[in-house]
């Protein structure tokens, strides 16, 4: 799975995208999922190489990606929830981090802790590299909202 998952990140990747659930490869244009990024285990098994295989480059899209997303987070938290914090989607269309569907079947819009499954890879960064920039916004994204 880790080296499926490095192959689709290097083809898949670039400054300011991710793998998406399909990659680049489906010539389709009427793709399964909508072509949406799957914020669970589907994305997470696409990146994973990307810290520890020394590939800042591919992994540059999903920072950016996920701080695109942050705002979108928020509302997704206070519209559904009526709470502060951030609350992710599960299937996510790429350009924005909004919840795209409810849905009772796979209740993704209930995973609370699902940013903190995110950022993860924000800390590991720090972990392999000693560059504290990413490992900051870890920090700032976990810290306790105030009003």
């Amino acid at each position: 799975m880790f080296y499926a998952g490095r192959y689709h990140l290097l083809g898949s990747s670039n400054e300011t995208a991710a793998p998406d659930l399909l990659g680049n490869w489906t010539g389709d244009s009427n793709v399964g999922w909508d072509g949406y990024y799957h914020l669970d285990a589907n994305l997470n098994l696409q990146i994973s190489s990307g810290n520890t295989g020394s590939m800042p480059e591919a992994m540059a899209g999903y920072f950016w990606l996920n701080q695109q997303w942050q705002k979108d987070f928020e509302t997704n938290a206070k519209k559904l929830f009526g709470t502060r914090g951030m609350l992710t989607g599960g299937n996510t269309p790429n350009a924005e981090g909004l919840i795209s569907n409810i849905n009772y079947d796979y209740p993704y819009q209930c995973v609370t802790g699902g940013e903190s499954w995110l950022l993860y890879p924000f800390w590991e960064y720090y972990e392999t590299t000693g560059d504290r920039t990413r490992a900051k916004r870890v920090r700032r994204s976990s810290e306790p909202l105030h009003h």
